[in-house]
């Protein structure tokens, strides 16, 4: 693993925006699902709208999984210099709990669905809730550190480096 990057290679960048994509596909396909556990918790057969739903989730988790792989092999970038410890613990945390959380939400929905498990649908709504605050905080971040601080921050997910 190298120490010091200068930026995220095309690799990288192509899973955090397609795993972007995912998670936003997934929150559109939630219903679906509901619909499907409704039905077969009644003994009645899935009507397919879940299946869209988990196949979204199993490439989310492929996704994150690859990232995770990339980022112990590659590493990735310092933060801006100008950011503060607090900033930059803040970061680090939001970033390691994205990745958990990524990775979580998934596997609690494929255990869900796949075991029958409620409490474990209840645990996957409960991460999947938790998940949209995170990405919300990582996105304001982002567009605080380009338009606010101006650091070149969110330019490392933008192009190659």
């Amino acid at each position: 693993m190298t120490d010091k990057i200068a930026g995220y290679n095309r690799a990288q960048i192509i899973l955090h925006w397609l795993t972007a994509v995912l998670v936003i596909a997934s929150f559109v396909t939630h219903e679906g699902m509901k619909t499907a556990w409704r039905a077969v918790s009644r003994g009645q057969t899935d009507p397919g709208s879940g299946q869209l739903h988990i196949y979204i989730g199993i490439a989310a988790l492929a996704m994150v999984l690859l990232r995770l792989a990339l980022r112990y092999l590659r590493g990735a970038p310092e933060q801006p210099e100008g950011s503060g410890a607090l900033i930059r613990l803040a970061g680090t945390l939001t970033h390691w709990a994205l990745y958990g959380l990524l990775v979580l939400v998934p596997v609690t929905g494929l255990w869900a669905w796949y075991i029958g498990s409620r409490d474990a649908g209840d645990i996957h709504e409960t991460l999947f809730n938790g998940l949209w605050v995170l990405v919300a905080l990582h996105t304001l971040a982002a567009l605080y550190h380009h338009y606010v601080v101006r650091d070149g921050l969110l330019r490392r997910m933008l192009s190659a480096g």
